[in-house]
């Protein structure tokens, strides 16, 4: 039930006791699906004691982390409309055989009837993208994987920043992402390959999936509307 961007989450849930879990927003940069963000920054920035590089100031412009957290309801409120599923906060899971290691807060727990069936993943971009990013798929694929759901819906919406209400029909992608072991197999020995060099202090000396020529498996995510339109869900 720990909340994200609380105290308690920045400095008990979020480094874990050993100061190495990673959440789902590293999964990327550990695992080397990332094209921005090599192994090393991120193991240079978990060994830092992860500074808020992007920590907002009341003075700041609008930044996507503070947009996040504005635009983030919008979102959910869109989900819920076209689903018909309850929306109830995502708080803070550890896998289950590596609790010190890996942890993640969903956006949201889906619910049916009363009854928990899977999590939700909502971005604000700015603009919608040609379909889903590399690096949100291996995001998904780590709270799928931490969590133990079968899938997470993913929808992003391109929602004005400066009043998210002001549109009432914004360019929106929902995809359901199913689990996929494929997946989940190839990003846990990239995951562990990573927390080895966090657990005795070498710093990875490889770079990206694609340039170790070890990408992640292929993988092509459920448009939600056609499964709402056939009566899948």
């Amino acid at each position: 039930d720990v909340d994200q961007d609380t105290p308690e989450w920045k400095y008990e849930w979020r480094p874990g006791p050993e100061g190495i879990r990673l959440g789902s927003s590293d999964a990327a940069a550990a695992t080397g699906v990332s094209k921005s963000a090599l192994p090393v920054a991120l193991y240079s920035h978990i060994m830092n004691g992860r500074p808020d590089l992007d920590k907002d100031d009341e003075h700041d412009e609008m930044t996507a982390k503070k947009f996040g957290k504005i635009g983030e309801p919008h979102v959910c409120n869109i989900y819920s409309k076209v689903t018909g599923f309850e929306l109830k906060k995502g708080g803070y899971w550890t896998h289950k055989k590596y609790p010190n290691h890996y942890g993640c807060s969903p956006d949201r727990t889906v619910y049916s009837n009363g009854e928990c069936i899977g999590i939700l993943e909502a971005k604000t971009p700015e603009h919608i993208y040609n379909g889903l990013k590399p690096e949100h798929l291996c995001q998904v694929m780590f709270q799928i994987w931490v969590t133990e759901f079968g899938w997470c819906d993913y929808v992003a919406s391109a929602i004005k920043q400066v009043d998210p209400s002001a549109i009432s029909n914004p360019d929106t992608l929902m995809y359901r992402i199913q689990r996929s072991q494929d997946y989940i197999n190839w990003m846990e020995r990239r995951l562990q390959k990573f927390t080895h060099c966090l657990i005795h202090k070498k710093p990875p000396t490889y770079r990206t999936a694609v340039e170790d020529k070890d990408p992640p498996p292929d993988f092509i995510p459920t448009n939600l509307i056609d499964l709402i339109d056939y009566g899948l869900i």
